[in-house]
């Protein structure tokens, strides 16, 4: 990671992604980028915004952007592409002009147009970037949800992170109660390949949303790796609608991936 990449839209909401930005940016020395896209509105009031919004961040360098365009995962995708390993930095309860929230439009089509991770930052994420806490990694068992897993890894192995898988259950799921360990076996593998070790915990519940926040909650987790599963006429696998329920509950950032353009197996 060599440049975060910040959407702001010009609310308070939005601008809570920035304290998770500039310990990110002092942490790792990346570079900040802070991003509008803005319809109508004169070019120099957003600069003017920005500017000041870059004060906010420590790491000397910030720089910003104003597009004209009523698609603006369209223009921080296309921001993104052209910095060096970018990572999208992004608040999932910012409101724009039209007063939708973001995790219902601006991050939900950022994800859909992307393969990369972004980290979304939910509105009782706490004001720091990850650190030493462990970093949980949902999964759900299946070929797909284990897409996350080479993202998780080097997650893990850049910002120093302990992995902690947990395995997503029904509480109907007879094999998970007594084959859990099989079940994860690939992780658990992929993992150890890589020379990592990793606690793992099956949880039995349905549906799973507040859950994983809460388990993310008691084990002072720092960070969320977790994918989703964003194609339309399929059924959604567990982690499809657990992601941004997660997001939006949880106390950390949330490191989420859209599943469907990696290329690790299919279901």
């Amino acid at each position: 990671m060599k440049t975060l990449v910040v959407p702001l839209d010009g609310s308070p909401e939005a601008e809570t992604a920035l304290p998770i930005a500039d310990a990110l940016s002092t942490r790792f020395g990346a570079d900040v980028v802070l991003v509008s896209a803005i319809g109508d509105e004169p070019v120099a009031a957003r600069l003017a915004y920005l500017q000041q919004m870059s004060g906010r961040i420590r790491r000397p360098g910030t720089r910003v952007e104003v597009r004209h365009t009523r698609q603006p995962e369209a223009a921080i995708v296309e921001i993104a592409s052209s910095e060096p390993d970018a990572l999208v930095c992004l608040s999932t309860h910012g409101r724009g002009a039209v007063g939708q929230t973001l995790i219902g439009s601006t991050a939900d089509a950022v994800l859909r147009a992307t393969v990369r991770p972004v980290l979304l930052v939910g509105p009782r994420c706490e004001p720091a970037g990850p650190d030493a806490g462990p970093m949980l990694v949902p999964l759900d068992g299946s070929t797909l949800a284990n897409r996350i897993i080479p993202t998780a890894i080097a997650v893990a192995q850049t910002w120093g992170l302990q992995p902690a898988l947990l395995h997503l259950a029904h509480p109907q799921d007879a094999e998970s109660a007594t084959h859990a360990d099989e079940i994860l076996r690939p992780a658990l593998d992929l993992f150890a390949q890589a020379g990592l070790t990793v606690t793992h915990e099956v949880l039995f519940e349905y549906p799973p949303t507040d859950y994983v926040a809460d388990h993310a909650r008691e084990i002072g987790a720092s960070l969320i790796v977790m994918g989703t599963h964003l194609r339309t006429g399929v059924r959604r696998l567990i982690l499809g609608s657990v992601a941004m329920a997660t997001v939006h509950h949880a106390p950390c950032p949330v490191l989420v991936q859209n599943l469907d353009g990696t290329a690790m197996g299919t279901d």
